[in-house]
């Protein structure tokens, strides 16, 4: 998608994409090297690619990507959230079997004298 682009980075300048892989990108920056990046994150932050066209497609990438991260996180939280409630109930319906028998062998210990 952005394979051979170029694009700005406010420290390393201009660049060009080199590779291309799965949530991340590599930039081949005049006199300093290869980056990498997460795709399509760091053009949130640190790259801005010179086509705006992309660019835009890039940012709704991002946007799409910490929407679905957070519904993800969302679900999660819940999850814990009913399994925690869940662990409360069987403590206290412990608790609660427990009491029963302390009544029950004081009520026999009672009958007993």
């Amino acid at each position: 998608m952005v394979l051979g682009e170029v694009v700005e980075h406010k420290k390393y300048k201009t660049g060009v994409i080199v590779k291309e892989e799965v949530g991340k990108v590599e930039v081949e920056f005049d006199g300093i090297g290869t980056k990498r990046f997460q795709f399509p994150e760091a053009f949130c932050k640190y790259l801005k690619l010179k086509d705006p066209v992309l660019q835009n497609k890039c940012l709704r990438l991002a946007e799409e990507k910490k929407k679905r991260l957070e519904a993800e996180a969302e679900k999660l939280r819940l999850e814990r959230e009913k399994q925690e409630e869940e662990r409360q109930q069987e403590l206290l319906r412990e608790k609660q079997e427990e009491l029963k028998r302390r009544r029950a062998a004081r009520a026999r210990a009672k009958k007993s004298k």
